[in-house]
């Protein structure tokens, strides 16, 4: 299995685990939310989404807080953990 491929799983099997203070990349958000790559780019330009933060050059992630805090808002899209794994 690829290296991205591996780190998306992780990302998806252990998401209730991960600290907020954790990063997961923008198809693991993708995944949870149920959008696809151009809808969670809308979503962040609008402000309905967090913007993706840059962990180092050429790599940005999501943060695992702000993540929940969207989940947690009535009306939110969410793929179930069991569903997305």
């Amino acid at each position: 299995m690829k290296r991205k491929q591996q780190g998306l799983l992780n990302a998806l099997e252990h998401f209730d685990a991960l600290p907020d203070s954790a990063y997961i990349p923008g198809v693991a958000v993708d995944v949870l939310m149920g959008y696809s790559r151009w809808t969670r780019i809308r979503q962040v330009k609008n402000g309905a989404l967090c913007a993706p933060e840059q962990l180092s050059p050429g790599v940005q992630g999501f943060n695992v807080g702000k993540i929940r805090k969207v989940l947690a808002q009535p009306g939110a899209r969410a793929v179930s953990g069991k569903a997305a794994a």
